[in-house]
């Protein structure tokens, strides 16, 4: 199976524990080679390679909706919590 190359932003930063680990930080954006059968991709950071968390990952094109619903849930839990 060919996995094909997809821009992912990193929502925490992760500091490598292996050698074959890449460091990123968040906000850092990685180009990943996602693998669903994995919890572990592999992606490239300036030049650099390495395995990385996915749990850490967010596609691109979802960041915005993501910080969106978290934004809304703490704005949820303000609000009812009066």
């Amino acid at each position: 199976m060919l996995l094909v190359p997809e821009e992912y932003q990193a929502v925490m930063t992760y500091q490598a524990q292996k050698p074959d680990e890449l460091t990123f930080l968040a906000g850092n954006v990685l180009l990943v080679a996602p693998d669903e059968t994995s919890d572990w991709w592999k992606a490239n950071l300036n030049g650099k390679r390495g395995l990385v968390p996915k749990n850490y990952l967010v596609k691109l094109g979802d960041v915005v909706e993501t910080t969106r619903r978290g934004f809304d849930l703490i704005f949820l839990s303000i609000s009812f919590s009066s």
